[in-house]
């Protein structure tokens, strides 16, 4: 995916064309399912969904047996690399004690969208998902603004003031401002002091045919994608 998403159908694998049985699910306790056949990798997250939250909401998959060339045409490519750069920009500014939000732009490209502290929070568990949103209360630079962000498991759409400056597929993350530790939707607490950034996701990701699954109306709003960060992507 080159990021997170809630839904199995959303891998750049299926987008294009890998298939997506077999697949199976399992849980600690060892309970498994196989699926040997669905008609589309959305039909197959319905049945996955399904068995997974009689599981208790929690379990892991296999899926998706490929050979190396179509790893090569569908993946993203540098995902580990990426992630472990970042997660190290972290660890160099807590140890430095510097700025990890400047170190962590400068690993991945991408702008600082806000800053504040987080002053309402609604999350419930719904089909198998946290949905939500949470506003944050600006301040330095922000002062006088709101931010709110709307979630499904990940973070979706940005508004601030009301209008909307980041969207899915493009990353919206949520980081402790003094630590630079990410800060997922199950973690959200009010009164913590957070900072958002945006950052473009890949180019895989961007095409027609990847934002019919994963753009805004793959998600149930009611507009197309827009490119609002204007920053270059990879």
């Amino acid at each position: 995916m080159g990021r997170a998403f809630p839904e199995i159908h959303m891998k750049t694998f299926f987008i294009y064309g890998v298939s997506w049985t077999p697949t199976v699910v399992c849980d600690e306790k060892g309970n498994t399912a196989l699926f040997t056949h669905a008609i589309s990798a959305h039909w197959l997250e319905k049945m996955a969904r399904a068995v997974t939250i009689q599981m208790g909401c929690a379990a892991v998959f296999a899926t998706a047996p490929m050979s190396g060339i179509q790893v090569k045409k569908t993946a993203i490519h540098g995902t580990l690399s990426l992630a472990k750069e970042v997660g190290q920009a972290v660890q160099k500014s807590q140890k430095n004690k510097e700025n990890p939000i400047k170190n962590i732009l400068k690993v991945y490209p991408g702008k600082l969208l806000f800053e504040g502290k987080i002053t309402d929070l609604s999350r419930t568990t719904t089909e198998g998902f946290a949905k939500g949103y949470v506003t944050i209360n600006g301040t330095n630079n922000f002062s006088n603004s709101e931010l709110k962000i709307e979630f499904q498991n990940e973070n979706l759409i940005a508004y601030i003031n009301e209008k909307i400056e980041c969207m899915v597929p493009d990353l919206i993350c949520i980081i402790d401002t003094e630590t630079g530790e990410p800060i997922t939707t199950e973690l959200l607490r009010y009164g913590f002091r957070v900072s958002i950034l945006a950052l473009p996701a890949p180019q895989n990701l961007c095409t027609k045919k990847a934002l019919k699954v994963v753009g805004p109306r793959g998600f149930g709003y009611d507009f197309d994608y827009k490119n609002l960060l204007k920053i270059p992507r990879k």
